[in-house]
């Protein structure tokens, strides 16, 4: 009694409307693909691709069954929620789950992309104030009449930044990169450890609220062990102090998992394939997992797809792949699309949700990388993984066991 829940409920007539919808958009798809220059686009794979994931949708109780399972593989972790079904009020048509309070992450997002264009502008001024463009002609000029907008101006910038680095201690800055590599630990072990992807992580889908982590010692502890098993890499002692000890920590909370993303086994083996290759800037070898997650028959010239990527990524330096991922993702699959590669539909759904991961948790701190997680996670041996771990020691100065 006295319960707060959320309720969702399918539109009346909306299976059909939505089914009518797709088979016009297959019969123009397969049409605009018979015109020059088009066909190699394959409109019309595009367009399966899309509306496969979307009709799952349609089912709420498919949605619970989701939460269910998602709950069950988070439960140990004290720094995610995700809605709880409350049965049996729970239907195809309609969904009462529990009520979970919290900020939409969308605004840490953005503030943190506006800070870090302030910062770059207060720096800039600082630097060199008398030479500093204010003219409305010009981009920067441009840019501080946005700042004078929402009321922050550049000397305030200087000012609070100035004031950060006294103090040695900015609670917005540890809270985003808390929530952002709270996230992206998320992803990878939806990804490599459970094969249970949640498949539309955009921030509007993700709250933020605080959690007291004091007490349940012995719950943090059985989690890094835990993390240890799945092959993720284990917190300095500074950071478990702080995990374990230190209350409150962000929690997020996941909403919306009507569509996930479960490979077989096959294409989970090619995926974390792809990702170890990636990590090595293995051109070839990336290819060749690509091409063993694509659907036959559609690329015309394997071979020389593979020299296409061995090319790129020996062009490429290896720290613009760590600090960019998501543009040499963008990139990638641009040479697809050239080489009428097309990936299964669940396997680009795993790649559109990395890119939009890697989007908003760089936004929220721009010096987590994906990249770093993904090769310690995928090193193939404990010799190596030693060796990762003897370079974040002497690159952080803390003790750390990957």
């Amino acid at each position: 009694a006295n319960t707060l829940v959320a309720v969702k409920v399918r539109h009346p007539g909306v299976s059909t409307i939505m089914a009518r919808d797709f088979v016009l958009m297959q019969r123009a798809a397969r049409a605009a693909g018979q015109l020059p220059g088009l066909k190699q686009l394959r409109l019309d794979e595009s367009v399966r691709q899309f509306g496969g994931p979307l009709q799952e949708q349609l089912d709420l109780s498919v949605e619970a069954a989701h939460l269910d399972r998602f709950g069950r593989n988070f439960k140990a972790w004290r720094n995610v929620k995700f809605p709880t079904p409350i049965y049996p009020l729970v239907r195809p048509d309609v969904l009462v789950e529990s009520f979970e309070p919290g900020s939409a992450i969308q605004g840490y997002v953005a503030a943190s992309a506006a800070c870090a264009a302030k910062a770059a502008l207060a720096a800039l001024q600082s630097d060199n104030s008398s030479s500093f463009p204010s003219g409305s002609g010009s981009e920067s000029g441009v840019a501080l009449m946005a700042l004078a907008a929402d009321g922050l101006t550049t000397s305030h910038c200087v000012a609070s930044a100035a004031a950060a680095k006294r103090s040695g201690d900015n609670e917005s800055l540890r809270v985003r990169g808390a929530i952002a590599e709270t996230g992206m630990h998320v992803y990878l072990k939806m990804l490599l450890s459970d094969n249970f992807i949640h498949a539309d992580m955009h921030p509007g889908n993700i709250l933020v609220r605080e959690v007291d982590r004091s007490g349940g010692i012995a719950e943090r502890f059985a989690l890094l062990l835990k993390q240890l098993s799945w092959g993720l890499p284990l917190p300095g002692v500074r950071d478990v102090f702080q995990n374990v000890v230190m209350p409150p920590q962000p929690q997020l909370v996941l909403l919306d998992t009507g569509m996930i993303a479960e490979l077989s086994s096959s294409d989970q083996r090619s995926v974390v394939q792809f990702f170890r290759e990636l990590t090595r800037q293995n051109g070839e070898g990336i290819a060749r997992s690509i091409l063993a997650m694509s659907e036959m028959h559609t690329c015309p010239d394997p071979d020389r797809f593979v020299v296409s990527l061995r090319d790129m990524f020996n062009g490429l330096d290896p720290e613009v792949i760590r600090t960019r991922t998501s543009e040499v993702l963008q990139d990638m699959i641009e040479e697809l699309r050239q080489h009428q590669v097309t990936l299964k539909a669940t396997v680009s759904t795993v790649v559109v949700t990395t890119l939009v991961l890697e989007g908003w948790s760089r936004e929220l701190n721009p010096d987590l990388h994906i990249m770093d997680a993904l090769r310690d996670m995928l090193a193939v041996d404990w010799k190596e993984r030693l060796s990762r771990a003897v370079d974040k020691v002497m690159a952080t100065g803390s003790l750390a066991v990957v």
